[in-house]
């Protein structure tokens, strides 16, 4: 039985906030509703997987019970690349993920861009703008229909050799990373050796000392407790990344024309509320890491300015895959002030 307790904040909320809150006619009796399955790698309860139970009470809502949403967490429905793969075929309807998708969307690597967004403020000011509608046909062109960023949230670096301020504290650093030609050529130009590896064999791989350090958000570094295995934590904040939410076109082309627009809206508002939510969680997390031992560092205005500079080589890269013109269009977006593509 839905809680009346979360239909209440849920629809307070999205009157704070300014969002609608579309109420649709009433279903027959007899009508069965359709069921929508969500699935995610996320542990239950985790920030992520609270969002996705947010877009469902939306749905559920805007519906009134003509839709309903159910999640899958922790791999419940496959792992990362096989949920979308499965997405893609129709036997999946939605997916909540991130490096599986734009390993597979090459142009929305832009995600992977350091320092590209300077704050949460940026990220809205970008996923509202007119080149979503660009962005919404890559996806199309991979049988997948975007349906909205929500939030992981700024990664950052810990080690166990010292804190980072610099790139040159890098050098030499062993460097658990996520898969991606991207995110290999992040920690390649900041310095540090950097290796893909499974995130699941992450813990074991930190505390028999395979890697210094891992770069994470900082739910990563407290739902896997990385602070039992790293010393420093360094808030390098030096990408933003989304929890990516998207549909499969089999699974959208068979759905009423009156529920995708249902399904649109509640992701754009409930991906809304997870991106401010999520960054006073962010800053409640490195207090709690604080607690558990981790020494915490902030980088100087120098020190970013030299992380920015070395991060020239990933933007190289990105722009062979979309043209000048393209990137320059994201950074203007973006609101950066970091515009080395500018001049």
């Amino acid at each position: 039985m839905r809680s009346y307790g979360i239909k209440l904040f849920l629809i307070c909320l999205c009157c704070i906030l300014g969002l609608s809150l579309s109420i649709a006619l009433p279903a027959s009796a007899k009508e069965k509703p359709i069921l929508v399955r969500v699935g995610h790698q996320e542990p239950p309860d985790s920030q992520n997987d609270h969002d996705c139970h947010v877009f469902s009470e939306l749905v559920y809502l805007k519906s009134n019970g003509r839709i309903e949403v159910k999640v899958f967490p922790a791999s419940l429905l496959g792992k990362g690349v096989s949920m979308l793969e499965a997405v893609q075929a129709g036997s999946q309807d939605i997916t909540f993920q991130i490096s599986p998708v734009i390993g597979l969307v090459k142009e929305a690597r832009y995600w992977d861009l350091p320092y590209l967004f300077e704050d949460r403020d940026a990220v809205t000011r970008f996923v509202t703008s007119p080149l979503m509608k660009w962005d919404q046909e890559n996806y199309l062109k991979k049988n997948l229909v975007l349906l909205g960023y929500f939030d992981l949230g700024y990664r950052c670096l810990s080690n166990n050799l010292r804190p980072v301020y610099t790139p040159e504290d890098l050098n030499g650093m062993k460097v658990r990373v996520a898969a991606g030609p991207t995110k290999i050529l992040i920690w390649k130009s900041f310095g540090a050796s950097p290796t893909p590896w499974a995130y699941s064999e992450a813990y074991q791989a930190l505390k028999q000392g395979v890697f210094d350090g891992i770069d994470s958000v900082m739910t990563g570094y407290w739902y896997s407790k990385f602070y039992e295995v790293q010393k420093y934590l360094n808030l390098t904040r030096q990408v933003y990344n989304p929890q990516i939410m998207v549909a499969g076109k089999p699974f959208w082309d068979r759905l009423p024309e009156w529920a995708r627009p249902i399904l649109k809206e509640a992701a754009q508002e409930a991906s809304h509320v997870a991106r401010y939510a999520n960054r006073q969680a962010e800053a409640n997390l490195v207090a709690k890491l604080a607690e558990k031992g981790m020494k915490v560092n902030e980088l100087t205005e120098e020190g970013k300015k030299l992380f920015r500079q070395a991060a020239q080589p990933c933007y190289d890269e990105y722009e062979k895959l979309v043209g000048k013109a393209r990137l320059q269009e994201i950074v203007k977006i973006a609101g950066t002030k970091y515009k080395d593509y500018m001049k």
